[in-house]
């Protein structure tokens, strides 16, 4: 198991009883290689009627040259991992090649529909927090969204953003001044998992 997969884990491990067997719907932001997406697809969606929707561009950008040193490379390697992933989860998942605020605009998915929503895209604080704005209607009540990489030592956007975000909804840490909390924070480390406990 990788490292992000195995810190994903860690944090989702202290909910993840709460929804094997169940039918849930589960949107991911950020598929990259599908990493998580098969984890979550083999041990969490386990229902025969629960459903994975990942959201990716699947582009290759610069901080990519380590691990992929041109864009043939990348994309060879990408186009091979996800036609897998296509192929094998073919009908438990749909993984959707696009910009997450041109995927979400199409109105696809009704509100309240995720049970589970997952934030990993781009890491500025425009796209974060137009990710959670175009996902919030869509998240059930009790459901639990997810943002990756909220203490990542080179870029803190992510955290400015999703600090903007709990305090906005009212959390019990940042919005001292909210009359009525709208989340419960599960967890705070190098990602955050809140439950929205109401619209």
């Amino acid at each position: 198991m990788r490292l992000f997969t195995r810190r994903f884990y860690k944090n989702f491990r202290t909910i993840k009883e709460e929804f094997i067997g169940k039918p849930i719907n589960y949107l991911e932001i950020g598929v990259f290689l599908g990493s998580t997406a098969e984890w979550v697809i083999e041990n969490v969606l386990t229902n025969e009627n629960s459903r994975y929707y990942g959201i990716d561009p699947w582009e290759w950008f610069k901080p990519l040259h380590k691990r992929f040193p041109t864009e043939e490379i990348w994309k060879s390697k990408m186009l091979d991992t996800i036609d897998n992933l296509r192929e094998k989860y073919k009908d438990k998942a749909q993984f959707i090649k696009g910009y997450s605020q041109e995927i979400l605009l199409e109105n696809r998915w009704k509100k309240n529909f995720f049970d589970l929503i997952y934030i990993d895209g781009n890491h500025t604080i425009h796209s974060v927090l137009r990710d959670f704005v175009l996902t919030w209607p869509l998240l059930k009540v009790n459901g639990i969204m997810m943002f990756d990489d909220y203490l990542q030592g080179h870029n803190d956007q992510v955290k400015k953003a999703v600090d903007v975000i709990l305090d906005g909804l009212g959390s019990r840490k940042y919005g001292q001044y909210a009359q009525d909390s709208k989340i419960q924070i599960l967890w705070q480390n190098y990602a955050v998992g809140i439950r929205k406990l109401k619209e």
